[in-house]
């Protein structure tokens, strides 16, 4: 007989600073698209499959056992976790946390979709020039840039992005 524990399946969640859908499988955060869509529940249901027939082992489920459906938004909304709880002081959110949203926005918003380890210096380059076209001075996009970097840097540590995709972001 089952117990409780046993019998429990992770929710269906809803991730607040995104406006997306989550899980928690046996404590990975898994991002599911946009809340309430027909989408994210299709990915929702077979995320849930797949992790009963892995016997509950995130590792050996192919969708998450491998980094390739791993976007920049999951990243971005990952660090945007980490984030929220690191950056306070007397429990409140330091401006920090709005000068890593704000960096972080546009990054999301040209490449939300795409996976983690196709992000190039080229990409960046692309994030860096809407910036300058927006009128901020090289000390504002500087400031951003390396931002993005930390949140990539964060990433590897996590084993969430390649070490090899990170490279770039050390050179400067």
């Amino acid at each position: 007989m089952r117990s409780d524990h046993q019998s429990h399946l992770p929710k269906y969640g809803f991730h607040k600073a995104s406006g997306q859908a989550r899980v928690l499988l046996s404590g990975r955060e898994v991002y599911l698209g946009v809340h309430g869509s027909a989408e994210s529940h299709e990915k929702y249901d077979r995320l849930i499959a797949e992790y009963l027939a892995s016997g509950r082992d995130v590792t050996r489920m192919p969708s998450i056992g491998t980094r390739d459906s791993y976007t920049i938004t999951d990243l971005v909304c990952a660090f945007r976790d980490h984030a929220e709880e690191y950056y306070v002081k007397d429990g409140k959110p330091t401006r920090t946390l709005a000068n890593i949203r704000y960096a972080c926005r546009r990054l999301r918003k040209l490449y939300g979709s795409l996976p983690v380890d196709d992000f190039r210096p080229g990409c960046l380059r692309a994030v860096r020039e809407t910036w300058i076209d927006d009128g901020n001075n090289v000390r504002t996009v500087n400031y951003k840039t390396q931002w993005i970097k930390h949140v990539f840097r964060w990433g590897v540590e996590h084993e969430l992005v390649e070490p090899s995709t990170f490279s770039w972001a050390t050179r400067s």
